[in-house]
């Protein structure tokens, strides 16, 4: 995964979501929800996602 991280003021968020990706070994979509999972753990998702639908 790639990011030009350039002039971003919120670097922290984007690291921590470039870190869940990386880490990311399997996911679970249930409904809207999308939850991403490490190979250490099966239980404690490292990120959750929740759709939002815009009008």
């Amino acid at each position: 995964m790639g990011a030009t991280r350039m002039a971003c003021p919120r670097l922290p968020e984007e690291t921590r979501f470039l870190a869940a990706l990386t880490a990311t070994r399997s996911y679970r979509v249930v409904a809207d929800t999308l939850r991403l999972y490490d190979a250490a753990t099966t239980d404690q998702p490292v990120a959750t996602f929740h759709a939002v639908y815009l009008r």
